[in-house]
Order: structure tokens, then sequence, then C-alpha cells
């Protein structure tokens, strides 16, 4: 960004038109086919929300993204490229924020799993009850805990809980008996090749 002059804001201005009920300034010249305000400083095309930060509040930090906190605050809006928020340009409706914060602050799919505070059966994500995944998703322990049990009884009693193409020997040819299976997240394991496995692993590390 240059050096910031009484001409540049003015020229910003111009193509702004506040929101009586929001609040919210609205870009009126180009908008991108993502929905955002685009500015043009020194010939060269930039974010308008991120020049109006820039302009009346500071830098944005490093490895930081502008989030809309009007679009925030509106449950009904879900986003995307016709999402009117995007061409808020108001400093005060905007501030920097990491690209995860940004994702979990909004209205996506994403962002409302990770504001549920019970599973789909009604347990409560509490720090004991919640498994994270490497990759950041939530599972409900006792959840998985009653599938991993009934899972279980039915595999002893000899109820079917596969399709019936299922197959009945593992890749190396082991036998799926209710003594070489164990069920872990709906999967079948051959508990032969794991203890194998788990040797050989013993072994190479020793």
């Amino acid at each position: 960004m240059p050096m910031i002059d009484s001409t540049l804001i003015a020229r910003f201005l111009a193509k702004v038109s506040p929101e009586p009920n929001t609040g919210c300034w609205l870009w009126t010249a180009n908008i991108d086919s993502d929905g955002y305000g685009i500015f043009s400083v020194r010939r060269k095309n930039q974010k308008a929300h991120r020049v109006s930060h820039e302009l009346f509040k500071g830098p944005i930090p490093d490895a930081h993204t502008i989030d809309h906190l009007c679009h925030n605050g509106n449950d009904l809006c879900l986003g995307g490229s016709s999402c009117i928020h995007r061409s808020c340009v108001n400093p005060d409706h905007i501030e920097p924020a990491t690209i995860k914060l940004n994702t979990l602050r909004g209205n996506s799919i994403s962002a409302r799993l990770a504001k549920q505070t019970h599973c789909k059966r009604g347990h409560e994500f509490t720090e004991e009850n919640t498994y994270r995944s490497p990759k950041g998703g939530r599972m409900c322990r006792l959840c998985h805990e009653v599938l991993r049990i009934e899972s279980r009884r039915k595999l002893l009693q000899g109820e079917r809980i596969f399709q019936p193409s299922a197959k009945t020997h593992c890749a190396r040819g082991h036998e799926f008996t209710p003594q070489n299976t164990r069920i872990s997240y709906g999967q079948r394991h051959c508990i032969i090749c794991s203890r194998a496995a788990c040797l050989r692993s013993y072994h190479k590390n020793k």
C-alpha cells in the first residue's frame, strides 16, 4: 500500500454506498467473481475490503485474512459469491483473522459442525467425550463405544453386520472368524495381521 493521502481516501469513499439498516459500506464499483470489491492502487487491482483496513486501521498481519464481522452475525446468509457482506468495506465491520478462525466464524457446514455442543444422539462434546482426528474432526467417544460393542455382539452371535458381498478372508488369506476379527469404526481388521505388523515394527525399531 502506498503512502496514504487524502486523494486516495476520497477516491475510495466515492465508490462506497452506506446501507442505513446494517451500517455496511457497500462497494459500488467493480466486483470480482467471488463477490468482493476491487479497487485499483497504483494501477494494481486489490480487494477493496483489504484496502479499507489498511486505509483506516493499518497494515494486515502476515498469514491473516480479512473476516467480515457483519456476515458472521447473520445466520441467514450462507456465504458464497452471492453474499452481500463480501462487498462491505466498512472498517468497523472487518478485522484480521487466521484462515481457520475465519472459517469457523462463518456459516459453512464445517463451521456449523464445530459449533455443535452435542452429537446427533444427544451426548455432550466434553473434553473426556471427544475424540479429535488428525484432520481436526470430532467424534463422540460414547457413540463409538456403543457401536463397537454392538458390532462385536452381532459378530459373536453370528448376525450379519456386513453386506453379502463382504470378503470372508483378509488380504493375506486369514479367515475373518469371531476370534480373528477386530471391529474399529465399523471396519473389520484381521487380528493375525495386526499382531504380525506389531512384531515387524518392534524388530525394526529394536
